[in-house]
């Protein structure tokens, strides 16, 4: 329980800086599951709206920008494409490790009989195409 300006409130709180005005809304939006495939989907429908426009040569030619930094002789440049390619990838396929061990120490892989569905589904879809 705490009191703002006389009168106590219980459970809520405000927020003590002016960022979590920005930073609480956005984690919880994180928290949700669901909320992270929409962002997804949004941002691949505008993808595929921008390459099939009128839009699309400057679409392109944003996604083939260099981008990098230099250090002496050391210079690491690429392009956007290239940076999420290489980069964006690592650390997905990292994110997905990491929940694959967590799955096959505490979750349903853990025993043989209960991910023979989901050992069956990968191998079908690595056959299949």
């Amino acid at each position: 329980m705490q009191t703002t300006r006389g009168k106590q409130t219980q459970g809520e709180e405000l927020p003590k800086v002016h960022i979590d005005w920005f930073v609480k809304p956005v984690t919880r939006f994180i928290k949700i599951e669901t909320a992270s495939g929409g962002a997804l989907l949004i941002a691949t429908l505008i993808a595929v709206i921008f390459a099939n426009s009128s839009f699309s040569e400057p679409f392109f030619q944003f996604w083939a920008t260099p981008v990098g930094f230099s250090f002496g002789e050391i210079e690491l440049k690429r392009s956007i494409h290239k940076w999420i390619n290489d980069g964006a990838m690592t650390i997905f396929f990292f994110l997905v490790a990491l929940e694959l061990k967590r799955e096959l120490i505490l979750g349903e892989l853990r025993s043989p009989k209960l991910a023979m569905l989901s050992i069956s589904a990968a191998i079908g879809g690595m056959i299949v195409p």
